[in-house]
């Protein structure tokens, strides 16, 4: 074989391999992208003809359905400017009627301010899917659904294929023709629970525009659909589950899906409470070793850290300091190879940033939940005051100095010492309500469907 035929066939394979790799590495990275995409923002609801914002579940007719959205609510976010296409289905997502093949096949055009451009009587913007064409067509409805309770499922997207990501929906029923249904009211609102106790109590504040997912309890979640609070929905009576979104940086304070029985003619509320976290003073052990910390820390600090804490060196024995360099050296060497040494690091700088002013020794820190055999006096929802923590740290380390690998109390310790440790480091405070901004993103964690009471 001729020697460079053979090269250059050995370099074409290789770059076809090239190629090939590149392309794969192109489609993870186009597929990675959609997967990342955001959610769309902002909703849509049936409504009647009055077109005032309720959000109706439940019709004598399919002529009296119409669909209105944006932001569910003032200060919630809005759908994204442009021109969307509708469709109708089964609850099951099988097709009833469509814009598609219509003469306007975007008909839904939202505006600037994120809001429909108007109100759209269903009927007048989708064919039947049975409507044989040729098309485009005139609008002429949508087929019956063969739901045994008369329910079907609006779609409103940016894209023609209905991508989950680009596209709202929500469920409405038509009772059959010569009857009537009865109706009641479901609430769903959310509130910053201030006190993390899990009750909305009177001077605790809701919240708008938190994502939920919502319905009927029996089929949940497969025929739910994404709503934001505060939610007020005309339903059939029957029993009902909503489940809330999870966001990095927020805690529920109560359980996040509930069950709840609507009866004819009755309202009844879901309410699901949240904190966020974030900053509250806290200054590291970083600060309180270097020349500024060192500043300000008085021999009235010291006799504090001698005679209330029980703090503790590498070796188990008791840290009685009498100057600031004691300090320094003190936090600065800490290791948790004892854990009782590196939680008498936290809770000094942490007794400092509270003797200072800088911490609210009354403000909220989230711990979590304690581990077994621990019995950190950590409320029912994992939160703790400042102070309380610091008490009950420095009487572990007065009933266990020397905490090793291996020993029962050191998951305890653990415990305690990195809440303190997230706290210097200004983490795990509950903030003020409406401090926070309400998230745009929510995951959800499969959840046991709790029955109505």
């Amino acid at each position: 074989m001729n020697p460079d035929k053979s090269k250059r066939s050995r370099e074409t394979t290789r770059f076809r391999l090239s190629l090939i790799v590149f392309s794969l590495l192109l489609a993870s990275a186009v597929i990675t992208s959609v997967a990342l995409m955001a959610p769309l923002p902002g909703a849509v609801f049936t409504t009647d003809v009055n077109c005032n914002g309720t959000d109706l579940n439940i019709y004598a007719t399919k002529a009296d359905v119409y669909i209105d959205g944006g932001p569910a609510h003032v200060g919630s976010a809005g759908l994204p400017p442009g021109e969307y296409y509708v469709q109708v289905t089964e609850p099951d997502g099988t097709l009833l009627g469509t814009s598609i093949g219509t003469t306007d096949e975007t008909p839904v055009v939202v505006n600037a301010n994120g809001e429909f451009a108007q109100c759209y009587k269903l009927m007048d913007i989708v064919r039947k899917n049975s409507n044989p064409g040729p098309y485009p067509v005139a609008p002429d409805g949508f087929d019956d659904t063969s739901n045994p309770g008369g329910e079907y499922k609006v779609w409103v997207s940016r894209v023609s294929n209905f991508a989950n990501d680009e596209t709202k929906t929500d469920n409405f029923k038509v009772a059959s023709p010569g009857t009537t249904m009865d109706k009641g009211t479901l609430n769903v609102i959310k509130f910053y629970d201030t006190n993390t106790n899990g009750i909305k109590d009177p001077t605790d504040v809701e919240i708008t525009g938190w994502e939920v997912i919502v319905g009927a309890q029996e089929s949940f979640p497969a025929t739910a659909e994404t709503k934001l609070t505060p939610v007020s929905i005309i339903v059939s009576p029957g029993c009902y589950t909503a489940q809330e979104g999870d966001a990095t940086g927020w805690i529920h304070t109560n359980p996040k899906i509930d069950s709840e029985q609507v009866v004819s003619g009755g309202t009844t509320t879901i309410s699901f409470g949240n904190v966020c976290l974030g900053p509250g003073g806290g200054l590291t052990l970083g600060f309180w070793s270097n020349k500024n910390g060192q500043a300000l820390i008085t021999s009235t600090d010291l006799q504090h850290l001698r005679d209330d804490f029980c703090l503790r060196n590498a070796d188990g024995t008791e840290f009685n300091p009498t100057t600031n360099a004691q300090v320094k050296s003190f936090l600065l060497g800490a290791n948790a190879t004892n854990m009782a040494n590196m939680l008498s690091a936290q809770l000094t700088a942490m007794y400092l940033n509270v003797a200072h002013g800088f911490v609210n020794g009354n403000a909220l820190v989230f711990a979590g939940t304690n581990p077994t055999g621990c019995n950190v006096p950590v409320n029912g929802n994992g939160f703790i005051t400042v102070n309380a923590l610091l008490a009950d740290a420095a009487t572990e380390l007065c009933a266990h100095g020397l905490v090793l690998a291996g020993n029962p109390e050191r998951a305890c310790q653990e415990f305690k010492k990195n809440a303190i440790d997230k706290a210097n480091n200004n983490l795990n405070f509950v903030q003020g309500p409406g401090v926070c901004p309400v998230p745009t993103v929510f995951t959800y964690t499969d959840q046991s469907v709790p029955a109505c009471p």
